[in-house]
């Protein structure tokens, strides 16, 4: 949301958890955002974004859980800065951007 610090949403991919942790870790590179710690136990990827003139940065957390025919993958976009209330949309993008990018992944 435009008044937020922070967007969720979830993503279906016809692949296995290590997989799709995999593919998402590739996303994630491709888009310049920092892999800060994969827990691939727990299928837990945590990243970061560099601020930018709308933040001061944001911290990614994507969860995978594994489903009958494939993985869905939650991702969470947050304000990095505590005070932060507004984030210009800057949430909703990154989780966007991963989304588109994991599309062109699977359309391959």
């Amino acid at each position: 949301m435009f008044g937020s610090s922070e967007f969720s949403s979830t993503f279906f991919v016809k692949k296995s958890q290590s997989e799709a942790m995999l593919m998402v870790i590739e996303a994630l590179k491709q888009l310049s955002m920092r892999v800060v710690r994969v827990d691939a136990t727990n299928g837990v990827i945590v990243g970061k974004v560099s601020s930018s003139l709308k933040s001061m940065g944001e911290d990614l957390t994507i969860q995978m859980e594994k489903k009958e025919e494939g993985t869905l993958i939650a991702i969470h976009s947050k304000c990095n800065y505590p005070g932060q209330k507004f984030d210009w949309g800057k949430n909703e993008k990154n989780v966007k951007r991963i989304t588109d990018t994991l599309t062109t992944f699977q359309d391959k």
